[in-house]
């Protein structure tokens, strides 16, 4: 018997268009026969957003023409100038636990290998041993030095010798110091910083006043000249201050001679310059029993001037009584600068050397105000009341035996009020 295979399939529409009267698909079999059974059905067509406009096209900088733009080169203002950009240095530390004196380059060296030369160093701590000049010069040397901690270790005879770290550029001092050394740690036990030990070193810096240790007794002339980031320093401890040794650093605000300090020159006592050029130095507060010595007078005397307080913006100065010689205190900068003088003070703008009188102007520049001159005055200089003087007053009471050094300033000086308290 036959098996029943449930009949033929009805056809299908294959149209790819709507069929309509003259417009019929002779290939599909449902539409040749009756084309209204056409089931073509077209696709729905997306919703369009709004249109996109177009992206603007970026502006091309142009050369501006500025003097020093050639080329590929450009000066700064150009839209084309690109600046510089400074190459990243790497930071390389180094420490030495310890080494024998006089080999500290060795030292160095031998840590170092192959790896990097000194002057790659950038931070240097020494842990042990005792520096000498030698060890300080192979520090100096080192250029690429920003960072030295010395606190571990000690030095030969407790000083920090002769320009030990000057930064002074000789071969070519218009560029500037030879490197940037900003960070110090002093060794132990210090007790004396010689000659020109920090001279130019211009960006060492302390956070505090107190950066001095307290056992640093001596400080030697020119030691930390043009520190200019130096800006304040605690000097209770030191015995001995030398000539020009903080000249042109950066102090500021209120400075203390401690009292019994001996002021070192290396020249004359008349000329000292220890803080010159420091003008934001506003208050120097002067100590009892200052001396001063120098190649004219090697055993200390009662005198203070040497042009000490020239350069600073000090705005009041009291001489303490037991200053017996009066010296120039100095071109003061800044608004104007009163002074008092204790009684007590013996000579005025005199002074004298194996028996030899010297003379010297006290007052000059920014000196303003009414100046008394006690009558412990019993010698007075020709010259005391130096050039531009700006004091408005003048009041003696010295004896009359230089009574007559007053007229000759009032003749001088006609614009200055003379009230003579003279002995009769």
């Amino acid at each position: 018997a036959e098996e029943e295979t449930g009949g033929d399939l009805p056809p299908v529409c294959t149209c790819e268009a709507h069929c309509a009267e003259g417009t019929v698909d002779e290939t599909c079999p449902v539409c040749t026969v009756d084309y209204t059974a056409c089931t073509y059905t077209a696709p729905v067509e997306p919703e369009k957003g709004p249109a996109k406009e177009p992206a603007e096209e970026p502006e091309v900088p142009v050369c501006a023409g500025l003097e020093g733009c050639d080329g590929d080169t450009h000066t700064e203002g150009c839209p084309l100038y690109v600046a510089p950009v400074e190459p990243e240095i790497p930071v390389k530390e180094l420490t030495i636990p310890s080494f024998t004196t006089g080999q500290l380059g060795s030292a160095i060296d031998e840590s170092l290998g192959d790896t990097a030369q000194r002057n790659d160093i950038t931070s240097l701590t020494v842990s042990g041993g005792e520096l000498n000049a030698d060890d300080w010069d192979t520090m100096q040397n080192m250029t690429g030095l920003v960072s030295i901690d010395l606190s571990g270790a000690t030095c030969e005879n407790n000083e920090i010798p002769l320009e030990a770290l000057n930064n002074y550029n000789s071969n070519d001092p218009e560029n500037g110091p030879k490197y940037a050394l900003t960070n110090f740690s002093f060794p132990k036990n210090i007790t004396t910083i010689q000659n020109g030990a920090f001279a130019y070193c211009s960006n060492l810096t302390f956070s505090s006043k107190d950066w001095l240790p307290d056992t640093v007794i001596t400080i030697n002339p020119l030691a930390f000249q043009n520190c200019s980031n130096i800006t304040g320093v605690d000097l209770s401890n030191v015995k001995t201050l030398g000539r020009q040794s903080f000249q042109r650093s950066g102090l500021t605000g209120s400075l203390i001679l401690p009292d019994n300090l001996v002021l070192k020159s290396n020249k004359t006592i008349d000329n000292f310059y220890i803080f010159d050029g420091c003008t934001g130095l506003t208050e120097i507060i002067i100590g009892e029993n200052i001396t001063s010595t120098g190649q004219d007078c090697s055993t200390p005397i009662a005198y203070l001037g040497g042009n000490l307080f020239s350069g600073t913006s000090v705005q009041k100065l009291t001489i303490p009584n037991s200053t017996k010689y009066l010296g120039s205190l100095g071109q003061i900068a800044g608004p104007g600068c009163t002074v008092e003088i204790e009684d007590g003070v013996t000579h005025f703008g005199v002074y004298y050397v194996n028996n030899q009188k010297k003379e010297v102007p006290v007052i000059s520049g920014n000196i303003v105000g009414t100046l008394k001159i006690p009558d412990s005055v019993i010698d007075m200089s020709n010259s005391a009341l130096g050039n531009n003087i700006k004091i408005s007053k003048l009041e003696y009471h010295g004896p009359a035996s230089v009574a007559g050094l007053m007229n000759l300033f009032s003749q001088e000086l006609s614009t200055l009020e003379i009230v003579d308290f003279s002995e009769s």
